[in-house]
């Protein structure tokens, strides 16, 4: 079974606000497609999986090029 980078992320910021001031803290994530560059058309597309084809034609060699990452958009304290 592969653990996802978000599916990580959740469980280690549980494990570590429990029993801390922050415990109450919420964790939103906003899920964003993943993007790769098409070999076959030359174009660049949104993709859902890193192994789905081409949206656009089919073609199954693309270059994943960004939908990874993760930052930190807003943070609030009180």
């Amino acid at each position: 079974m592969r653990v996802s980078k978000k599916d990580a992320l959740a469980f280690c910021f549980d494990v570590v606000m429990r029993g801390s001031p922050a415990e109450s803290a919420v964790l939103e994530m906003i899920d964003l497609p993943g993007r790769a560059q098409c070999f076959d058309c030359l174009r660049e597309v949104d993709i859902v999986d890193r192994l789905d084809p081409c949206p656009l034609c089919g073609g199954n060699r693309l270059l994943p090029v960004g939908g990874d990452e993760m930052r930190i958009k807003d943070m609030e304290v009180s």
